[in-house]
């Protein structure tokens, strides 16, 4: 779905959508949320929409997690940085 906002044009999918570009479940989305790897979906509860960050996002999660490279943990500390570091 295409979708223009303001002046830029940004992609937006469903969860379906998302899900099936990485082969994923509902739950491995929700859990890339609770983890804080994934920032929220634009729209609301009901309309919620994903777009192309969260599509980057998910692809360097998995690139990285299935290589064994870093632990989810690691990626959101990553992503957000410590707590420590403020």
């Amino acid at each position: 779905m295409n979708k223009r906002v303001g002046y830029v044009r940004a992609w937006m999918y469903t969860i379906d959508q998302l899900c099936s570009e990485f082969g994923i479940s509902r739950h491995t989305v929700y859990g890339y949320r609770k983890a804080g790897i994934l920032p929220p979906p634009k729209g609301g509860r009901r309309y919620a929409y994903w777009t192309d960050q969260h599509f980057r996002i998910i692809r360097a999660v998995r690139a990285s997690v299935h290589d064994g490279r870093v632990t989810l943990a690691d990626m959101a500390e990553r992503l957000h940085g410590s707590a420590d570091d403020e």
